[in-house]
């Protein structure tokens, strides 16, 4: 229901950004709780898709070092089904430590590894529209 995928990006001291496929548009919006129950949120404004269904919701004027969930409100239903989280950076200049992660899907292993003998094949590197996007 909703959203199709999602993740967040471009942290700062004060907000992200979530990046997202919805189903139906033609607007979602953002909505950030303090709580992983999501009482009590704050709704950013609702943004246009693009022809892709896909939507870039900017979160802004939150507290630094913060832990923050968010949910997506497609076209005015919220997707509860899909709660995702983030936490803000630290004010600038001060100390902080940070985790690194990386993590790979593309024809990295299992039944259709994307590469066959040393040639890799094409069709079996995933394909994702989220590459593109």
């Amino acid at each position: 229901m909703g959203v199709v995928w999602a993740w967040v990006g471009a942290p700062s001291d004060s907000g992200a950004v979530i990046s997202a496929e919805v189903e139906n548009g033609p607007q979602a919006s953002l909505l950030v709780a303090d709580n992983p129950s999501m009482t009590d949120p704050v709704e950013f404004p609702p943004v246009t898709v693009d022809a892709d269904n896909v939507v870039k919701l900017p979160a802004g004027g939150l507290a630094p070092d913060t832990q923050y969930w968010w949910q997506i409100a497609d076209n005015g239903t919220v997707d509860t089904g899909l709660t995702g989280r983030f936490r803000t950076l630290p004010t600038p200049g001060t100390q902080a430590s940070f985790e690194i992660v990386a993590a790979s899907c593309a024809g990295a292993g299992g039944d259709f590894p994307g590469v066959l003998g040393d040639e890799l094949v094409p069709d079996r590197v995933s394909n994702a529209e989220v590459f593109d996007t």
